[in-house]
């Protein structure tokens, strides 16, 4: 009986990984809020306006017993989304250690944008994937006036009066 229960730890360990469960904490910071975030989490963000920067930190901590690794990191989607401030990977972790890295968004147009981020993990020699998307939008004004009794609207240039 005693050699059953390291055999039945060592599965629901297995069960914990296999459903997603891992010892990598990450967290989005934007906006002045703080999100615990798991994978397939998806963000709405936004720029003040077209040209400004808009940036997510996500600080990444092991909370796992061993050594954790993060393998690879990943941005696919719009050119106006990239990961900056990152560090090279493979990046190992102790237990409580952690690393970060910083997502920018530099909107050059109104519309609305998509973009993945994609951390490889690995521990315990099991490899796993942790998936945030972010959805980015800024706004795009305009100013016209027009006179009456026309009616044709004229727009004013910036910086113009």
């Amino acid at each position: 009986m005693k050699r059953g229960l390291p055999v039945l730890l060592l599965g629901l360990a297995t069960l914990g990984a296999a459903f997603g469960q891992s010892d990598f904490q990450v967290t989005a910071l934007y906006g002045g809020a703080s999100q615990s975030i798991s994978s397939g989490t998806a963000l709405s963000l936004s720029a003040s306006n077209v040209g400004q920067r808009a940036f997510v930190n996500f600080p990444v901590v092991y909370t796992g017993s061993s050594l954790g690794t993060i393998q690879s990191l990943a941005f696919t989607g719009t050119s106006e989304m990239a990961i900056v401030s990152a560090p090279s990977t493979p990046v190992n972790l102790v237990p409580k250690a952690s690393v970060g890295f910083s997502v920018e968004y530099l909107p050059s147009t109104g519309s609305a944008v998509s973009g993945q981020v994609a951390i490889g993990l690995l521990e315990n020699n099991q490899a796993s994937s942790f998936q945030v998307t972010l959805n980015d939008s800024a706004p795009n004004l305009t100013l016209s006036y027009f006179f009456q009794p026309n009616g044709s609207p004229i727009g004013l240039n910036a910086g113009g009066g």
